[in-house]
């Protein structure tokens, strides 16, 4: 099954957040998660942040439908909902919202001349809003990025902390 929906599993390693909809109700919920991460690192969908979204609440004993769990840093993590009665799904609209909004930042960018080619990754990301050269041949980019992605290009091409400014904090 994995290899015959390969080519749309691997649309994933594109998104910004997954949602993984997990049966509440089903015994084995854990193995299966467990398998579903397992395919997501198989086809280099492993570190893309998810949502797990327990559905089917309605059924258990003690209704969780609403619940919210977060990580130490208080973004949320997973939540309790039933697609049946609806309730829960407007606290995971509201986990959605919350991601998007802390999803990008704006950040100003200054690179030297011999950092083109962080530069055409930067425009390549479609996250560049603006862009000035000063005299000495320094580009300063606007940008409106997400941080796992300013996070990776910091690490993969160089890109240090005094290069980096910040301008706002998050942006929806």
């Amino acid at each position: 099954l994995v290899a015959a929906f390969r080519a749309t599993l691997e649309e994933t390693r594109a998104a910004s957040v997954l949602l993984h909809v997990v049966d509440a109700t089903a015994s084995d919920r854990l193995d299966k998660m467990e398998q579903v991460d397992r395919v997501l690192t198989e086809i280099g969908a492993g570190d893309v942040p998810q949502i797990v979204v327990f559905n089917k609440c309605d059924l258990l004993a003690s209704s969780r439908s609403g619940d919210v769990e977060r990580d130490a840093a208080g973004v949320g993590q997973r939540v309790w909902v039933s697609a049946h009665d609806g309730s829960g799904l407007q606290a995971l609209a509201q986990m959605l919202a919350e991601r998007a909004g802390a999803l990008r930042v704006e950040r100003r960018l200054r690179l030297p001349p011999a950092a083109g080619r962080l530069r055409a990754k930067l425009f390549e990301l479609g996250v560049v809003t603006a862009e000035q050269m000063e005299a000495d041949g320094t580009s300063v980019l606007d940008v409106l990025i997400v941080p796992r992605d300013l996070q990776r290009l910091s690490t993969d091409e160089g890109l240090s902390e005094p290069m980096i400014e910040q301008t706002n904090s998050n942006v929806a």
